[in-house]
């Protein structure tokens, strides 16, 4: 697990971007107590809202939604059927 640093770190750089939601993917599952100190350092750095997923969670909605494993590897929602190859973002 990354110390509280490099957590703090990767909002304020996450801050930068002024995102309107951020959503940070943990490869790890955190404590009540490290979640707690997670948001509590994305709410002083972050106006936008703050989802914090696990891989756990994210594997579970890729099993249940596959479609959604070209979202995660290329940012985009490829729709089948459709014949010029246009791609939904």
């Amino acid at each position: 697990m990354p110390n509280i640093i490099e957590i703090g770190n990767d909002i304020v750089t996450a801050s930068q971007h002024e995102p309107d939601i951020w959503v940070w993917a943990l490869t790890f599952t955190p404590t009540s107590n490290q979640m707690d100190n997670i948001r509590k350092v994305a709410k002083q750095h972050l106006k936008s809202k703050c989802c914090i997923m696990i891989k756990a969670d994210i594997e579970e909605m890729c099993k249940e939604n596959p479609d959604l494993i070209n979202v995660l590897y290329n940012g985009e929602l490829e729709l089948g059927g459709m014949d010029n190859g246009d791609v939904w973002y």
